[in-house]
């Protein structure tokens, strides 16, 4: 049950959360096309933002700009609840991890060009993108104890979001470049990625028509007091 303590944050925080979500999808899309051979099929995200990649400052910029807004999101999101206070403060610390790491971390430490984890860099890179990970990946379990009406679709995108990295995992077990996990693991990033920001939206437009509530019943209130 959602139960709003300040409207206004929570509005501002929801625009936030929607807007770094969007504007991942659309630089990820757009920006992957400036790239000659570039597959969203088999190519994974953190390859565009590589140091040898011709959009690696575009991406990096992006990408800031998204961690920025997820942050936003996650600290707004301590103002959403006056209930089980607890949980408010586990939800807003995953999206903020999830903010630092894939976006703010992903963007100042980039991939190895080659792709693999031999340098600080890429190991940092590869940390801070999997505690963010970790952290988008849990956001629903708590979400839906939050808002129980969204509690089966909670549990459903979880069940989609692992699925989505177990196959990525394949993906680079594998050497042979024919192999279908190989082949298809920028697909499953992608899956992960896009059907948690499905939720990440979802959940944000909840907030803002519950927090419209708020303010609707609170200006009549307002004008008493004048």
């Amino acid at each position: 049950m959602i139960s709003i303590r300040k409207y206004k944050i929570v509005i501002a925080a929801a625009i936030a959360g929607i807007s770094g979500c969007l504007i991942d999808i659309i630089t990820m899309t757009a920006l992957g096309w400036d790239i000659k051979g570039y597959s969203e099929l088999r190519n994974t995200m953190s390859a565009m933002g590589a140091s040898n990649s011709p959009v690696d400052r575009q991406i990096a910029f992006w990408w800031i700009l998204m961690g920025v807004l997820i942050i936003i999101y996650g600290w707004g999101l301590r103002y959403a609840f006056k209930e089980n206070y607890k949980l408010v403060r586990i939800a807003s610390w995953l999206m903020i991890l999830y903010g630092v790491g894939e976006g703010l971390g992903s963007a100042l430490f980039p991939a190895d060009p080659s792709g693999g984890h031999l340098s600080w860099v890429g190991m940092l890179h590869d940390f801070l993108g999997e505690a963010g990970t970790t952290g988008i990946t849990f956001f629903p379990l708590v979400m839906g104890k939050l808002i129980p009406e969204i509690k089966k679709f909670s549990i459903t995108v979880v069940g989609i979001g692992l699925t989505g990295i177990l196959f990525f995992i394949l993906g680079h077990l594998f050497n042979n470049p024919n192999n279908f996990f190989v082949a298809t693991k920028g697909l499953w990033q992608r899956i992960f990625v896009y059907t948690y920001y499905l939720y990440v939206i979802t959940v944000s437009i909840k907030l803002i028509w519950a927090s419209l509530k708020v303010k609707t019943q609170s200006e009549p209130e307002e004008r008493r007091n004048l």
